[in-house]
């Protein structure tokens, strides 16, 4: 009996890391990633002629910096090669953006961001998935206003699109490269260390 449960254990545990070995890329993971950060905006103008409006422009300020976070998600085997899964990120860092109009400033200073996308990775080797990202997200700023055009604490949130590639150093370990656009907010690249369990 105790030789027949050891057995059935055996191909119990073989059985889990042949599935781990031939399905790389899925189970939950949790990471941190830092890179560039870039908030943008835009602003409206109006140009006047004789009390009627001639034309009207957007101008878009833009400020880069230094940023990171924290992500966690979930990804299945929908085939051999292909993976479907979702993720929900926290942002945070870049500098502030700013717009000056004769002499009055709009400022934003971010505080923090949050996305929530799915993907679709497909597994080119063993240890190397390339994927793509749908979703939501926004991001969260301490307005200065001297112009009139926004509130204290402004909060924008649209549709989210990114893509990328995990290379596995090991079964747990590995490193992705990270790109996401929040519509009319951030453009994001971040390295990230996703760790799989």
């Amino acid at each position: 009996m105790r030789y027949a449960m050891g057995v059935a254990m055996m191909t119990i545990a073989n059985g889990v890391a042949a599935q781990t070995v031939d399905r790389p890329f899925t189970g939950p993971s949790i990471g941190v990633e830092a890179g560039l950060l870039e908030h943008h905006f835009a602003l409206e103008f109006e140009e006047y002629e004789n009390d009627t409006v001639v034309s009207r422009y957007d101008r878009y300020y833009r400020a880069n910096g230094l940023g990171g976070g924290v992500f966690a998600g979930y990804d299945i085997a929908a085939s051999r090669n292909w993976r479907l899964g979702v993720e929900i990120a926290g942002t945070a860092g870049g500098r502030d953006n700013r717009a000056t109009f004769e002499g009055l400033v709009y400022d934003q200073k971010p505080k923090f961001g949050v996305r929530g996308t799915v993907r679709a990775g497909y597994v080119l080797t063993p240890r190397l998935m390339a994927y793509g990202s749908v979703g939501y997200g926004g991001n969260k700023y301490r307005i200065r206003d001297q112009i009139g055009i926004g509130k204290e604490f402004a909060w924008g949130s649209s549709f989210v699109v990114g893509g990328g590639a995990e290379y596995r150093i090991d079964r747990r370990y590995g490193l992705r490269m990270d790109v996401k656009h929040v519509d009319n907010q951030t453009w994001q690249a971040f390295v990230g260390v996703p760790i799989r369990f």
